[in-house]
């Protein structure tokens, strides 16, 4: 069954991720591409971030987690 019970590949669609309850908002990076800020934080108590090529997962625990398509394919 996987590790997670939803998966959510991050696109080009900024509604959609906005939309998700892990998402507190979006900012255009020096390339003009869109990083999302979620309600959460790394070791180094920055934000976590996601873009586009992202997974956005949650696991059972209702926690999210940003994977790329390799770590997906590990841990997915």
């Amino acid at each position: 069954m996987g590790e997670y019970k939803i998966r959510i590949q991050v696109c080009r669609n900024a509604t959609d991720i906005l939309n998700l309850p892990c998402v507190m908002g979006c900012h255009k990076d020096e390339n003009d591409d869109l990083v999302y800020i979620l309600y959460d934080w790394d070791e180094c108590g920055q934000y976590v971030e996601a873009r586009k090529g992202d997974w956005l997962c949650e696991d059972y625990d209702g926690r999210w987690h940003v994977l790329s398509e390799s770590e997906l394919q590990k841990h997915g």
